[in-house]
């Protein structure tokens, strides 16, 4: 069974008390997720880093967003598990300038980092965007369409939305209303079964 909302997706643990701070932090308890997130950190489990991470980077419900903190618990993550959600979320405080100095370079190499050991929707519509873009890498609609397509064969919506833009760019103007008409009616049909569903998922 996954785990799935904006900044977590991973599968559950061998753990029951880490199994139990993620469904605290699902049902929005913070403050409690939290307190036994960090319990299990300072008792070895590694794992726990990034779901503490994400508890600071999100903030509310109990907790102040820091996202030094959520940032020092990130890499923690990678550096001992190689956590594929800390990879992201690297990528999004650097893509996004969530509490750092914005730097597309950092954020093309956390997600190329992803990319290269896993099939991660989320890497793939990154790195498309960022070549669609041209941030943090030199401009290139050839690699974006490749990303983009990616994407979209392991389900995500976003990669329609995307693949319009980069269609309305090349001046195919009817290809670009299509594929927006069909990111819009997969957005609906997903999202009213289960609006946490990871296909819907854009970062």
């Amino acid at each position: 069974m996954e785990i799935n909302n904006n900044v977590l997706s991973f599968p559950k643990q061998n753990n029951r008390l880490f199994n139990e701070a993620l469904n605290l932090y699902e049902l929005g308890n913070y403050y409690e997720a939290l307190t036994q997130t960090i319990a299990l950190i300072n008792d070895g489990y590694s794992h726990a880093n990034t779901l503490a991470g994400a508890i600071y980077e999100r903030g509310g419900k109990g907790v102040n967003q820091d996202f030094e903190k959520a940032l020092f618990y990130y890499r923690m993550a990678v550096n001992e598990v190689g956590a594929v959600e800390a990879w992201l979320a690297l990528g999004r405080i650097f893509y996004f300038g969530k509490g750092v100095i914005q730097d597309y370079e950092k954020a093309f190499y956390y997600y190329s980092i992803v990319d290269e050991d896993t099939e991660n929707h989320i890497a793939y519509l990154m790195l498309g965007k960022m070549y669609l873009e041209g941030t943090g890498v030199k401009k290139n609609l050839f690699k974006a369409r490749e990303y983009f397509v990616k994407a979209i064969k392991r389900g995500a919506v976003f990669g329609y939305t995307y693949l319009a833009i980069l269609e309305h760019e090349q001046g195919h103007i009817l290809k670009s209303l299509f594929l927006r008409l069909k990111a819009g009616f997969l957005a609906c049909l997903v999202s009213h079964r289960n609006t946490n569903d990871p296909r819907l998922r854009r970062y």
